[in-house]
């Protein structure tokens, strides 16, 4: 062997620091690679609910927050200011067809009323629903600006 660590035949030896800094790059690949297959993925449940629909209120007066909604989803009617604390109040209807042996419909209203930061899960009105659809009067009590969202959680 020559002083470069080759060989008469052209290949190369690893000698002294080199082979043992080989050694360790491939013991932390397969760690790594280890760790990548062990990791389970993030269950859906743990994303970010995305936004289905917004409304910005100004301080005194009022707004309207409508959607259709997917009876096999989560959802929650989230309220917030800046600064926290302002109150609000109003009222969400909700209206469905549900096929229970013959096709049936209804609604329903409920008053809302609370302070920010506020969170208000929904829940379906009725079970075997075919149409949902939801629709929230907001006033904004306070002194700051409200912002009113109807939030989809994913999957029920």
């Amino acid at each position: 062997m020559t002083a470069t660590g080759r060989t008469g035949n052209g290949a190369t030896h690893l000698t002294g620091r080199c082979a043992g800094r080989w050694r360790v790059a491939v013991l932390c690949a397969g760690v790594l690679l280890a760790c990548m297959v062990a990791v389970p993925e993030r269950p859906a449940s743990a994303q970010a609910p995305s936004v289905v629909v917004e409304q910005v209120i100004a301080a005194g007066g009022g707004g309207l927050v409508s959607a259709s909604l997917d009876p096999a989803r989560r959802y929650s009617l989230q309220f917030l200011t800046t600064p926290e604390g302002t109150s609000f109040q109003g009222t969400y209807s909700q209206n469905w067809f549900a096929r229970e042996g013959a096709r049936r419909a209804g609604s329903n209203e409920t008053p809302l009323r609370g302070r920010t930061p506020w969170e208000y899960d929904l829940l379906p009105p009725a079970p075997a629903l075919i149409q949902w659809t939801l629709a929230a009067g907001i006033w904004n009590d306070g002194g700051g600006t409200l912002l009113v969202r109807l939030l989809d959680h994913g999957p029920r």
